[in-house]
């Protein structure tokens, strides 16, 4: 029987100017890899300060990644989580390791590139899973002379097609992997789980409080495990009031997302870790719909909005109960107290309810219209998030929600505009608002 094997690396002692250090990682590292070992992982290897003093240098951390694949035996699986600073350029991927020099040119060359696609072919290991938790925020890439890319590399994961591989982004294109810092604190009264003068990487944390929460008989399949994490990313996000949308999950596979599992059964529930965070909030259930990566060429894919399975069971089996079996004026309370952002037509809408239906009866309605979002000029990751429909908890959230979708769609229909204007059509398009300018770079990424 094949064993599950982690392998976590971290930069976190940059000393390059311009490149502020990110003192949290290791601790990232060492609660996650905790995790890991309550779940089930036989080999956990947690490296982010190395015992001779040395720093996390680009050959050290290919020499743990080569060594990790090599050493698997047939049946294994493997999770690699690379964490710190992270470029791209011409189309690919790079960790920026600790000793990285302001010399370099160009810049990328001393870095890692996220690329080990023979020692992918020749491992023995049945699965392969690669966390990458970079393009972080403090690093700018036209002050150390790197020219700014918006694509991602589109990994070639080639022969290893034999095998189930799968690269997990903590966030997509012209994003940033945001962190907490210590200072930062969740309004007054408000528990998500955390505690104040902590500091942490949304994407760790989030992959830490998934697993944590996770009965130990759940196993579930690597969509409904990223959607998971989305939730507790954008969950974080919101709480610590972080600026603009929360980074999008970004995965990177060609094989069928929903067929993929990666974490052991430990045949009893997992063991409470250290402050966990509450489980992550479920949405209305809702029908399939394919993700990319099931039907394009290109093995880039974007969220699969669907609830974990045990979350989408429990859900529809309250809602179920709730009405079938006499508790009808108490269900359609709940219900009325429900709400999501889904779509009407070409544009977006909000919905008082739930987004599924009992029999023939539909158990939501339209309760604010919003011509005015349209679909077409969403990036392609937002229009499937409200095609699938995003649940919320308050109307305060919904209110973000709009407001939020609201100025992206203007950022990007001015955009639009702004391009025809420059190809010689139409007449002078309406300015961008600050915000709208720093959204502008997602229209042109979807």
């Amino acid at each position: 029987m094949g064993r599950h094997r982690a392998l976590l690396i971290g930069a976190s002692d940059y000393e390059m100017r311009g490149v502020q250090p990110l003192p949290f990682i290791p601790g990232d590292l060492r609660r996650l890899g905790s995790v890991l070992e309550s779940r089930g992982f036989q080999d956990v290897q947690v490296l982010s300060a190395r015992a001779d003093g040395k720093q996390i240098s680009a050959n050290y951390v290919n020499a743990r990644v080569i060594g990790f694949l090599r050493h698997a035996r047939r049946g294994d699986t493997l999770l690699i989580l690379l964490s710190g600073h992270g470029v791209h350029a011409r189309g690919r991927d790079f960790l920026v390791p600790e000793d990285i020099d302001e010399d370099m040119h160009p810049f990328e060359s001393g870095c890692v590139a996220i690329d080990w696609r023979r020692h992918l072919d020749e491992t023995l290991a049945e699965h392969v899973v690669i966390l990458i938790d970079a393009c972080r925020e403090g690093i700018h890439q036209d002050s150390m002379g790197v020219a700014g890319v918006r694509e991602w590399g589109k990994q070639e994961i080639g022969a290893a097609l034999r095998r189930k591989v799968a690269y997990l982004y903590a966030c997509s294109p012209a994003q940033l992997a945001l962190f907490v810092r210590a200072h930062e604190a969740v309004p007054p009264g408000a528990d998500h789980g955390t505690r104040p003068g902590e500091s942490f990487s949304l994407f760790s944390r989030s992959v830490s409080d998934v697993m944590a929460r996770l009965p130990g008989t759940e196993a579930p399949a690597l969509d409904e495990f990223m959607e998971a994490v989305q939730d507790r990313v954008s969950e974080l996000h919101r709480a610590y009031r972080k600026r603009g949308q929360p980074q999008i999950l970004r995965l990177v596979t060609d094989i069928p997302s929903d067929n993929f599992f990666f974490l052991p059964r430990t045949g009893q529930p997992a063991p409470p870790v250290t402050h966990p965070a509450p489980p992550p909030k479920p949405t209305r259930s809702r029908a399939k719909t394919p993700t990319t990566s099931r039907r394009a060429p290109s093995p880039a894919t974007t969220p699969d909005r669907r609830r974990p399975s045990w979350i989408r069971r429990g859900i529809v089996t309250a809602t179920v109960l709730a009405v079938v079996t006499g508790a009808l004026v108490g269900g359609r309370q709940w219900i009325r107290s429900q709400y999501y952002v889904g779509v009407v037509g070409s544009h977006v809408a909000v919905y008082q309810g739930v987004s599924q239906k009992l029999g023939w009866m539909q158990l939501s309605d339209v309760q604010e219209d919003h011509p005015e979002i349209e679909l077409k000029y969403l990036p392609a990751y937002q229009r499937n998030q409200v095609k699938e429909t995003i649940a919320v908890d308050s109307v305060s959230q919904v209110r973000n929600h709009v407001r939020e979708l609201a100025a992206q769609a203007s950022a990007c229909k001015k955009d639009a505009a702004r391009r025809k204007f420059k190809a010689g059509i139409g007449t002078t398009p309406p300015s961008l608002t600050t915000e709208e300018q720093q959204l502008v770079p997602l229209c042109e990424a979807s």
